[in-house]
């Protein structure tokens, strides 16, 4: 799930690794655990342009000032 976001663009401050940890450490059943993190995902600025774009929500000149944006993020 969180590779699929990473190639989304939506950046992490943690590493997988760091979640799995997070994961273990908080005592929550997996399916609980990965709902509470989706949501966070997807409550992030990123994720909403990423939406918005997907949705055709944005003027071209936004669109691409937002992909430029993501691009240099990947990089």
């Amino acid at each position: 799930m969180i590779d699929e976001y990473k190639k989304l663009g939506v950046p992490f401050s943690r590493s997988t690794q760091q979640i799995i940890q997070d994961f273990e450490s908080s005592g929550k059943d997996l399916p609980t655990y990965l709902s509470e993190l989706q949501g966070q995902i997807q409550s992030k600025p990123e994720y909403q342009k990423i939406q918005s774009l997907q949705a055709g929500q944005m003027s071209d000149a936004q669109k691409l000032g937002a992909s430029q944006a993501f691009d240099l993020k990947k990089m």
